[in-house]
């Protein structure tokens, strides 16, 4: 049988809905590198939250948080989307699956959700610099990122280097209990993992828009579904 990846929805709000969605191309980029999905969306109501300027954040009611583990028991891999909100419920989320090691991937607003879940840091002030360097909505190649070898996400891609598209409007700081592994040419992390687990991994472009043509993209995911069976 096929593993069964959650992936953690995200909250979205405009004039006419409130809701929690997950992102089509990341859908089918696991179901088309062997997996099944699920969305895992928050077990409790919202209590707090901020849209009036970025970051934007949506936290709601951890007390029942069994909700919460049990739903990710039901998973054999959690992803973590892109996205513009940060929650409280992706932060408890992701420490669970440290503690149970859990394989976990985080892309672009997931990974930094990783590094603030685990008490990392993130630079929102640089928005002029970020819209040159590293936002291109078009989600064609945008720039270059060095891999340390010998990193999990060295032994998965097999190379050092190669290109990625970009859309994150912050920088990741400090990558909190994560070891940072990817860089970009200006000095940005770009990718983190944590060597204790058999395969807890971001990276701060998003695959899902490759995969299909891109062999790295494609071998990002096949790697973290192969690690969930």
């Amino acid at each position: 049988m096929k593993p069964l990846i959650g992936i953690v929805s995200k909250p979205l709000q405009t004039e006419l809905w409130k809701r929690n969605e997950i992102g089509d191309a990341m859908r089918e980029a696991l179901i088309g590198c062997g997996a099944r999905v699920i969305a895992i969306v928050p077990q409790g109501v919202s209590v707090e939250q901020q849209y009036e300027e970025y970051p934007w954040y949506e936290h709601y009611d951890l007390t029942c948080k069994e909700d919460y583990f049990s739903t990710v028991d039901l998973c054999s891999g959690i992803l973590m989307q892109g996205g513009g909100v940060i929650s409280n419920y992706e932060h408890l989320i992701i420490n669970y699956c440290i503690e149970q090691d859990i394989p976990l991937l985080g892309i672009c607003c997931g990974m930094t959700n990783m590094a603030f879940a685990t008490g990392g840091t993130v630079n929102y002030s640089k928005s002029d610099y970020m819209y040159r360097h590293h936002i291109d909505s078009s989600m064609g190649y945008k720039h270059k990122v060095c891999i340390e070898k010998g990193s999990l996400l060295h032994e998965v891609l097999g190379v050092s280097e190669l290109k990625v598209n970009s859309l994150h409007g912050g920088q990741i700081t400090g990558p909190g209990a994560y070891r940072a592994t990817a860089w970009s040419s200006d000095g940005f992390i770009e990718g983190m993992e944590l060597p204790e687990n058999r395969f807890n991994l971001g990276v701060q472009w998003h695959p899902e828009f490759l995969w299909k043509e891109d062999i790295a993209a494609k071998r990002i995911f096949r790697s973290f579904i192969e690690q969930a069976k």
